[in-house]
């Protein structure tokens, strides 16, 4: 009618999610956004993004699109990437703080998976900083980005309980983060309130580590019943159904689910999960738009935003 192919209009609409200009939401339709404002990025001119390397290399972590979401909402501002090293993420993060606070022009920051120290540091440094992944508790004064994780937990056990397991074990990392706990927290709920004894519930904090992920799910495969094996992402599932086929005792049937998954196409998950009802482009939007919300803030008016993203009510 219009004169303008269906991709293109699509790469349109796709083009001003990007930018906040409207919201695409499945099953729910389009809707008009809060944009990023008439002063775009507020002056930023260097994103640095702090990572642990562990989720990155194991988990595909950052793999899934978020970052074109994030340059569309921020263009022309420069994106660094720093691998917090395994210890002394304290002075590391002084030290990246210190020359952003020289550098001419102003940074922001955007923390995946970071520890309560270097989100606590981002905080007390006056910079634009967004955590993904939850906040610490001691942590206030900067804005969050994070999946509903106790709604994650809900779902994986409505998951396990349709099934009909009896025995649930809980896999999770070694180093816990505020979405761990709540994580835990839905989960916990939602089997007690089915009649689930708590000795039915097992949470293994195990290091990343193929042998001892392996020996840890052929430990509990000893056990009677049919196990729900609840992992909180791709890397332990893909251990959990590896440790299954290798053992040689016979065993009930047994039910894999994770919690998290990072893949670009999320059809190709290889595991049930509850799924985000944003894409990762959208997220990375959000995060940008975070940013600006907080580059345009004064110092004194950086109050604790949390935004949650909504996961599917069933897997």
């Amino acid at each position: 009618r219009f004169g303008v192919s269906t991709g293109r209009a699509n790469r349109a609409l796709q083009l001003l999610s990007n930018r906040g200009t409207i919201i695409r939401r499945q099953r729910t339709g389009t809707v008009v956004g809060e944009g990023p404002g008439d002063d775009q990025g507020y002056g930023l001119k260097r994103l640095n993004i702090v990572v642990s390397e562990t989720p990155v290399r194991t988990e595909g972590l950052l793999d899934d699109g978020i970052m074109l979401g994030l340059q569309a909402a921020l263009p022309g501002v420069a994106l660094r990437q720093h691998f917090l090293p395994g210890e002394g993420a304290k002075a590391f993060i002084d030290d990246v703080v210190s020359a952003s606070l020289k550098a001419e022009g102003k940074d922001g920051f955007l923390l995946f998976r970071c520890p309560a120290v270097v989100q606590r540091v981002l905080a007390e440094s006056g910079l634009p900083t967004v955590v993904v992944g939850g906040l610490h508790l001691s942590v206030t004064g900067v804005a969050a980005l994070d999946r509903d994780q106790f709604q994650i937990g809900v779902e994986l056990a409505a998951f396990a309980l349709r099934k009909e397991c009896s025995r649930f074990v809980c896999l999770l990392r070694e180093q816990v983060g505020p979405g761990d706990r709540r994580f835990a927290e839905g989960l916990t709920r939602t089997l007690a309130e089915a009649g689930v004894p708590l000795d039915r519930v097992v949470w293994e904090h195990i290091e990343t580590d193929e042998g001892t992920i392996r020996a840890t799910v052929a430990e509990h495969l000893r056990s009677s019943g049919k196990i729900a094996f609840l992992c909180r992402n791709e890397y332990l599932a893909e251990q959990t159904r590896t440790a299954i086929l290798l053992t040689k005792s016979k065993h009930p049937a047994c039910e894999i689910a994770m919690a998290d998954c990072y893949r670009s196409d999320p059809s190709d998950a290889p595991f049930p999960f509850p799924r985000p009802e944003w894409s990762a482009e959208e997220v990375g939007a959000k995060l940008g738009r975070l940013l600006i919300e907080q580059a345009g803030k004064r110092n004194g008016d950086r109050t604790l935003s949390e935004t949650l993203i909504p996961v599917s009510a069933a897997i």
